[in-house]
């Protein structure tokens, strides 16, 4: 045997004794991106805002008096979120709600609208644009229309 052969036998070896520690040690870190080096946390996790949506979610998960489903919070964030708007038509549907609502559209009740873009002008609603063969087509709306009742 050469003392080059045995030299990379102790060289292997050795790759091989960190390689368990350094996928433990990256499994660690991956569960906590905050002790990572700031550098390597922007690289691999999302913008600050995203981190600290997490966690928050993290901490209500993991001290909240009673154990919550999976994707709950989640969708109660979610829903709080868009109901914070304070806009009548927009609403947060959950996929437990999508499912219900898709189901009733093949019941025979249908979702529909009168087929315009709208957005907000300081006298009502200015119309950004009519879809094709829509009920505000055939009634002549146009882009740029205002409406106020």
């Amino acid at each position: 045997m050469t003392p080059a052969s045995s030299k990379q036998k102790r060289w292997i070896a050795v790759l091989g004794a960190l390689l368990p520690i350094a996928l433990v040690a990256g499994i660690g870190l991956g569960g906590h991106p905050d002790l990572l080096p700031g550098f390597v946390r922007h690289a691999l996790v999302g913008s600050d805002d995203g981190r600290t949506v997490n966690r928050a979610l993290s901490i209500v998960r993991r001290d909240y008096y009673r154990k919550l489903a999976p994707g709950e919070l989640v969708d109660r964030s979610i829903g709080g979120l868009v109901a914070s708007l304070r806009d009548p038509f927009s609403r947060y549907l959950s996929k437990r709600d999508y499912r219900d609502f898709q189901r009733s559209e093949r019941g025979g009740d249908r979702f529909s609208g009168v087929g315009m873009n709208v957005g907000v002008d300081p006298r009502g609603l200015r119309v950004s644009r009519v879809i094709a063969h829509s009920p505000a087509q055939r009634q002549g709306i146009l882009a740029g229309d205002l409406v106020v009742a």
